[in-house]
């Protein structure tokens, strides 16, 4: 296993950053397993992992590969490119210059957008920098940038100061009492109380079933491992991590498991959410059946990145 490792390393260093699929070739095993390898190596810190993604697969390179990911803007989608294009071009963006549509693309390409905050004139400004750009010339580019807007902000100060002082003389003693009479009125809490009773009670009224015991006979029969559980709803939705398998060694896995009759691209997606912040490979368990939409997100999305299981079956 610790030499399958050491390869797959060196495979990365030579040739990063790669796809999950890539791997697949490279180590002669299916995809699941390749993206738990790599996995693996993430959560260890040997390897990364992009934001930027190839049909829904990301991309997994070494410490010193960063310079290479540019190479990648181009699976990024248009407006995402656009900007990418744009801020390599500045290497510095100020966010409240920005369209609101590229302030949106800048917080998501996360591989090329380094977000900074500067101090100035007592408020925090947020600028974006060109990932590879030097911390010197960030600092010239953004020094000219607040240069060339504090005559503007010195104004906008002293109109607001002026507005405020004459927004309280106009400000009638009727207008103050409405407004502490708004702040001092009471919440509504009853009607908050009563309606969150009589859901604990439908809750306690709805039938158990044996989702754990069929969770239990799937684990047994692949002789499947828990390391940990997390019961998020009793008998609806559990959380663990296991340790499958396989003929590259046991491998651990983030598995969602769900009581539904439908599994939605919600679902999903909470799923591979999860799994991303725990940095392990992906499995989904279920006694119901993905709906027509979750089977598109799941091929168009997060191919060979989650895994559904059908306990039906």
């Amino acid at each position: 296993m610790e030499q399958t490792r050491e390869k797959l390393l060196n495979f990365i260093k030579m040739n990063g950053p790669i796809l999950p699929v890539q791997v697949s070739k490279f180590l002669n095993t299916n995809i699941i397993f390749a993206g738990a390898m790599l996995s693996e190596l993430v959560a260890n810190n040997h390897a990364r992992i992009s934001n930027t993604k190839k049909g829904g697969s990301p991309f997994y390179y070494v410490k010193g590969q960063e310079s290479r990911l540019q190479n990648l803007s181009h699976f990024l989608p248009a407006k995402e490119k656009e900007v990418c294009d744009l801020l390599k071009e500045k290497h510095v963006i100020r966010d409240l210059d920005a369209l609101p549509w590229q302030r949106v693309a800048l917080r998501t390409i996360k591989d090329f957008a380094v977000p900074i905050e500067v101090e100035f004139d007592g408020n925090t400004e947020l600028f974006w920098k060109w990932y590879l750009a030097s911390n010197e010339e960030v600092t010239s580019l953004v020094s000219t940038i607040l240069d060339d807007i504090r005559p503007n902000t010195i104004k906008a100060k002293e109109e607001a100061i002026f507005e405020a002082k004459e927004n309280e003389n106009n400000l009638e003693k009727g207008a103050i009492s409405e407004i502490q009479e708004v702040l001092t009125k009471p919440l509504e809490i009853k009607q908050v109380t009563e309606k969150r009773d009589k859901l604990t009670k439908k809750r306690k009224k709805e039938p158990t079933s044996d989702f754990v015991q069929e969770l239990t006979n799937y684990f047994n029969k692949l002789n499947i491992k828990i390391l940990e559980t997390n019961i998020l709803k009793q008998e609806k939705e559990i959380d663990y991590i296991v340790q499958v398998p396989s003929n590259i060694g046991d491998l651990n896995f983030y598995l969602k498991a769900k009581n539904k009759s439908s599994i939605t691209e919600s679902d999903l997606a909470l799923a591979y959410s999860i799994g991303q912040q725990k940095k392990l490979p992906i499995l989904f368990a279920s006694n119901g059946v993905l709906n027509k939409k979750s089977k598109i997100y799941l091929e168009k999305h997060l191919k060979g990145q989650l895994t559904f299981i059908s306990l039906r079956n």
